[in-house]
């Protein structure tokens, strides 16, 4: 469970590094593969995202990765906005 925290706290903290200190970090699961799948959230929505561990160990590559995962949550809240904005039309 340690290491799967602190995944966690990296992958906050590269996602803070983007400038994106709205979304949070949730669970963070090895699903196998080298790959991980992690939760992310931004007010009540979230998302889940695969991305390979391995991009972890590079900085760039971890980045890269992560605006990639945070593309879909992204995504997510532009589909809500648009939906209130019609809805109180």
């Amino acid at each position: 469970m340690a290491e799967v925290t602190a995944r966690q706290q990296q992958i906050q903290e590269i996602i803070m590094s983007l400038g994106r200190d709205d979304i949070g970090v949730g669970d963070v699961q090895d699903i196998g593969e080298g790959r991980l799948c992690i939760t992310m959230s931004r007010g009540h929505l979230t998302h889940k995202a695969e991305i390979d561990a391995a991009a972890l160990e590079d900085p760039m590559a971890a980045k890269s990765a992560l605006m990639l995962a945070i593309e879909g949550l992204s995504k997510r809240v532009e589909d809500e906005h648009i939906k209130q904005s019609r809805d109180a039309a």
